[in-house]
């Protein structure tokens, strides 16, 4: 189906920006002119490794900066050229199905939403040799990075502002210190914060996000694209097949035509003696 508009099938039409304070200020940080320079993971990877930085903290800052202008806030799904199974799979199953799980397909697209985002962090991050884990937040997805011993928390989406607490830390430590108003004045009200850290939860230290998503996005993915040689190829066999066949039963027909002209050849030649 590559052959296809790429929007012919819509799995699910997200708003890309709400009204709400939240949306316009994300919508005011997308910069497009970074959609072609970070199409994949190693192109983010090497912006990362070459910035001049006293640590590695620094250079997880500045591939949270490219990612946090990279996207507009939506989900990033599928469309019929990329992977159409998954397409119509999050059509008529279940719409979540079309949404991409696998951080080089995140990249390809404009958008992604916060655990999207979430993804190709903790995928640099481990690429990196530092530790990260998920932090799932009430209807959000934040996550932390782990260097000398201690969590720094980093959520690229609400884009907090580490400045008006002093520099970057963890969750538990802004937590404790109720600082997490003042982290997010610029984008949240007060009321929105406390929806969103109303519940926290820490995923595991090398724990993947979405395994079963990126297994399926993985194999339709290739499906897609190649899946029409499997019929190809049966084809190919079943011809194969057929043609090995006739051959077979032409030399079985050719041998019993040869014992047949023999018999009656050797009857012919004992009447003659009879006679």
């Amino acid at each position: 189906m590559n052959f296809l508009p790429a929007n012919t099938i819509d799995p699910f039409p997200y708003v890309k920006s709400g009204d709400d304070r939240f949306g316009r200020v994300l919508h005011t940080w997308y910069r497009p002119e970074l959609n072609g320079r970070f199409t994949d993971m190693n192109s983010l990877l090497a912006y990362a490794r070459q910035q001049k930085c006293r640590d590695t903290l620094c250079h997880l800052e500045a591939a949270a900066w490219v990612l946090r202008h990279r996207f507009v806030h939506a989900y990033g799904v599928y469309n019929v050229r990329e992977n159409w199974i998954a397409v119509l799979c999050g059509r008529f199953i279940w719409k979540d199905l079309a949404a991409k799980v696998l951080p080089d397909d995140i990249l390809s697209g404009e958008s992604a939403s916060c655990s999207q985002v979430s993804i190709i962090f903790i995928a640099l991050c481990r690429s990196m040799g530092v530790p990260a884990r998920k932090v799932a937040l009430r209807g959000h997805f934040a996550m932390e990075a782990k260097l000398h011993g201690q969590w720094f928390f980093f959520d690229i989406d609400m884009k907090p502002d580490f400045s008006t607490i002093g520099g970057r830390r963890s969750l538990a430590s802004i937590l404790a210190a109720g600082a997490q108003y003042r982290l997010y004045a610029h984008t949240a009200s007060r009321r929105d914060v406390d929806r969103i850290f109303s519940s926290v939860i820490y995923g595991a230290d090398g724990e993947w996000l979405a395994p079963r998503a990126a297994v399926f996005q993985t194999i339709t993915r290739l499906l897609s694209h190649w899946g029409w040689l499997l019929p190809a190829l049966g084809w190919a066999l079943l011809s194969a097949r057929v043609w090995t066949l006739k051959r077979r039963y032409e030399r079985m027909w050719l041998k019993g035509k040869h014992v047949r002209a023999y018999t009656a050849t050797c009857n012919d030649e004992r009447m003659r003696r009879a006679g």
